[in-house]
């Protein structure tokens, strides 16, 4: 049986100005989340990196909106899109809730939910996110 994945929002892509940042935020059910997350550049975070659930990171921005996020910075400049992947795997837990929030702002791009209950399951969330120029 597949990964069942119950969108409830998947923009797909976004656009972010340098003073904006994504929030990425993914809990996990019982039991120990294993994942991966980066961009064809590379690797930029796995679930090794992190104490606690839930876990969550900021990708682009100047600096950390707090100071106990860890901070990704973007690969790439204006109007370059990239493309980056969430690499969920279900041999440590069955479930995980992906919410991912444009700031400042509130903006809601992704909020999904992912069960699987076959351990050898994985599943890559895809988004696309592009650099713009800062209105004035």
């Amino acid at each position: 049986m597949p990964v069942s994945r119950v969108v409830t929002v998947n923009l797909g892509a976004v656009q972010i100005q340098p003073s904006e940042f994504l929030l990425y935020t993914l809990s996990a059910g019982v039991g120990s989340p294993l994942w991966a997350f980066g961009c064809i550049e590379g690797s930029k975070l796995a679930s090794t990196d992190f104490s606690q659930v839930p876990h969550e990171w900021q990708l682009g921005g100047a600096r950390p909106s707090a100071p106990e996020l860890r901070h990704v910075l973007l690969d790439r400049g204006e109007s370059s899109p990239d493309r980056y992947v969430l690499d969920l795997q279900f041999g440590g837990t069955a479930t995980y809730k992906l919410r991912v929030v444009k700031q400042p702002g509130n903006q809601l791009i992704q909020d999904i939910s992912y069960e699987s209950h076959i351990n050898t399951d994985s599943f890559a969330e895809t988004l696309r996110v592009t650099l713009v120029k800062d209105e004035k």
